[in-house]
């Protein structure tokens, strides 16, 4: 499962992250590492940035990153 099948509230835990080298490590700078746990905090029905907390942190990004995002 990836993190853009989570509703709002809900929390997994990141075990893989997928995409090109410069995406994982935009991801790895960010904090969004293997092992961590991830929640996500708004997500739209529509096309736009996903508010995701990680490791006290509040983050948007976007839906093709949040794709690459593989939880459990």
């Amino acid at each position: 499962m990836n993190l853009i099948d989570l509703k709002n509230g809900e929390v997994g835990i990141i075990i893989k992250i997928n995409g090109n080298k410069e995406l994982k490590l935009r991801l790895i700078e960010l904090g969004i590492i293997e092992g961590s746990e991830i929640r996500i905090l708004s997500k739209n029905t529509c096309f736009g940035p996903v508010l995701i907390y990680i490791k006290s942190t509040k983050i948007a990004l976007g839906e093709d990153a949040i794709k690459n995002i593989i939880i459990k």
